[in-house]
């Protein structure tokens, strides 16, 4: 099963940088075209920065989808290598590849205009859906580790996992109730997508920080 945690862990780890490097591409893009347009640029310049602006953001777009998919092999690999040992995590296996075609499928929803025309919510509706898989592959993760480690007399780390895991419920609670929210065109909803991305790293880096310390003793 240690094998298993840390390709999750990894997984994690990648999916963590090519979010933040996904985000910096988009700012990037951005503010370096925009500088490039300000009336003070002439013409040449604008064009040449807004050429450099574009390079820079399709290269950092590559990096980061590289390292997201990466992510997304070393999760199914890791959840099927760690069901070798606990066939709970076939369980959650599933719940990841459902995740993963929620997700797929709604980012090519806004194509298909037969669709998407009338029920215009249904790509949030999608990764509301897909956020709670991804939750629960979290929770029923630590869950299933924490058996393991106090079956092996790790009674302190399962401990710690267990109190990891109602940080995480407390986080989940808060998270679910924003994204219901953000479906609705309410004006705080920027400040709510703000809140919800903070709080999906905390639980990230509490759920990376448990997984690493899990495989270590496991090992």
């Amino acid at each position: 099963m240690a094998k298993g945690l840390h390709q999750v862990f990894v997984s994690k780890l990648m999916t963590l940088i090519g979010t933040i490097l996904l985000t910096i591409s988009s700012v990037v893009v951005l503010v370096i075209a925009a500088a490039s347009i300000s009336p003070e640029a002439d013409l040449s310049g604008a064009m040449s920065g807004f050429a450099g602006a574009t390079m820079a953001g399709v290269v950092l777009l590559f990096v980061s989808l590289a390292l997201l998919l990466l992510g997304l092999i070393f999760m199914m690999v890791g959840l099927g290598n760690a069901s070798k040992d606990d066939d709970r995590f076939k369980t959650v296996l599933v719940f990841a590849l459902i995740s993963l075609g929620c997700t797929i499928f709604s980012s090519f929803i806004p194509y298909i205009p037969a669709i998407y025309l009338n029920v215009p919510v249904l790509p949030q509706i999608l990764n509301l859906v897909s956020t709670v898989l991804d939750l629960l592959v979290v929770i029923m993760t630590i869950t299933y580790t924490c058996d393991a480690l106090a079956a092996k007399g790790r009674n302190d780390l399962a401990e710690k996992g267990a109190n990891i895991l109602k940080l995480i419920l407390v986080i989940i609670i808060i998270l679910l109730i924003v994204r219901v929210v953000v479906i609705f065109p309410v004006p705080i909803a920027a400040i709510l997508a703000i809140v919800a991305l903070v709080l999906q790293i905390v639980y990230w880096f509490s759920f990376m920080i448990f997984l690493s310390k899990a495989s270590k003793a496991l090992a």
